[in-house]
């Protein structure tokens, strides 16, 4: 019979270390793949989660109540306040709350720009008058914001002039035109006394919310006024 050869131990060792390193190559790349794919992972629930959390908001804002509060100026008007960094109003349908809730949003600047959602419910705690002190129970960050953003608000200037302007005839609305509804920066619920038509939010140049509000916050007003409540 023929001799039969073995491998020898060097043979042996090149073998290992060439399966030692395929090994750690295929483990090197399962790693940087399952790391890739973690962040996918991670990333796409944060957008989801961030998509949840704007569409929860957006049904807030969508829902603002007519709530009737007692003003500065000892009047009665509905509860709203806007300024170009933050919108405050009552919402029939807030996010932690199942009852209606004060609640608002606010643009702040830390290390970047932040849409913010704060909310604090009014089923033991009513507010009746301006000057109810509200301390939040909820506050989360709703999104980061890219640039530099702001609110506006689209209404009457009071509800003095939408009712002068819905009891005169055509020729003196084609007059009145600062009675008419326009732009504010601020809007605030002691001076317009009603609800605006419209709440915009700008992020940079883009237009990124517009909601359109109830139009006849001022009959609720009238409603309110005539009963004596």
């Amino acid at each position: 019979m023929k001799n039969v050869k073995g491998f020898t131990l060097v043979e042996l060792l090149i073998a290992s270390s060439i399966l030692v390193a395929v090994m750690l190559s295929g483990y090197s790349a399962y790693s940087l793949y399952s790391s890739s794919w973690q962040k996918r992972s991670q990333h796409y629930w944060q957008q989801a989660q961030a998509g949840l959390t704007l569409q929860s908001v957006y049904r807030s804002i969508n829902a603002i109540s007519d709530y009737i509060v007692i003003n500065n100026n000892d009047k009665p008007s509905a509860y709203f306040y806007l300024t170009s960094s933050s919108v405050r109003f009552i919402t029939t349908s807030p996010i932690f709350s199942n009852a209606i809730a004060v609640a608002e949003l606010e643009i702040i600047k830390e290390d970047k720009f932040y849409l913010v959602y704060k909310e604090k419910s009014l089923a033991k705690e009513p507010i009746y008058s301006a000057a109810s002190i509200i301390n939040w129970q909820h506050e989360i960050v709703v999104m980061e914001l890219e640039e530099q953003s702001y609110f506006n608000a689209y209404g009457w200037p009071s509800w003095q002039a939408v009712s002068e302007y819905e009891s005169s005839n055509l020729e003196m609305k084609q007059l009145q035109q600062d009675m008419q509804p326009k732009v504010f920066q601020v809007y605030d619920f002691n001076e317009n006394e009603i609800l605006p038509l419209k709440i915009n939010m700008f992020v940079g140049s883009q237009h990124l919310l517009e909601i359109s509000l109830k139009s006849d916050s001022h009959k609720k007003l009238f409603l309110y006024a005539e009963s004596g409540a």
